[in-house]
């Protein structure tokens, strides 16, 4: 597999083409490393609570490159990239109630449940149909075959 300048900020910024499995581990792998910060806050209520704002702005930061691979992966699939949206949505309101319990100390605690429990069930959809699943064979309406091709931009 080769990587560029030009492929990262495709494979990262551009929800456009089709992506095969490896290149999609590859940058969720990557999102997760650079996450890694934000998602050691998870084990520490202490510390997530004294940097609730960075936090949140570094989960906001990685919504859309975490998006975009997804959406590459669903065309492979030959599905809209709009399915990447589900987990996008999902943090948002998971965002969205941590600011709030911050601003207002009040809780959300059985919306923050419910949220990561949705967020739990799209992570493993995700991971066994876009991670495990083969694309379509051949060219489709978002490109060319990425495994026939290398990597297919369009």
């Amino acid at each position: 597999m080769y990587w560029s300048p030009s492929f990262a900020l495709w494979l990262l910024f551009s929800p456009k083409g089709r992506i095969g499995r490896a290149q999609w581990w590859a940058g969720i792998i990557l999102l997760l490393i650079i996450s890694a910060p934000s998602i050691m806050t998870v084990f520490d209520e202490e510390l997530a609570r004294e940097y609730v704002i960075e936090i949140a702005l570094f989960d906001l930061a990685t919504l859309y490159p975490g998006y975009a691979l997804d959406a590459k992966r669903f065309h492979d699939r030959d599905r809209s990239g709009l399915w990447g949206m589900f987990a996008v949505v999902i943090a948002l309101f998971l965002i969205g109630f941590e600011l709030l319990a911050f601003i207002d100390d009040c809780e959300f605690r059985e919306l923050e449940w419910a949220c990561n429990g949705a967020l739990l069930a799209v992570a493993v959809w995700y991971l066994i149909d876009l991670g495990c699943a083969r694309g379509v064979t051949g060219p489709n309406r978002f490109g060319l075959d990425p495994i026939s091709r290398g990597t297919a931009q369009s």
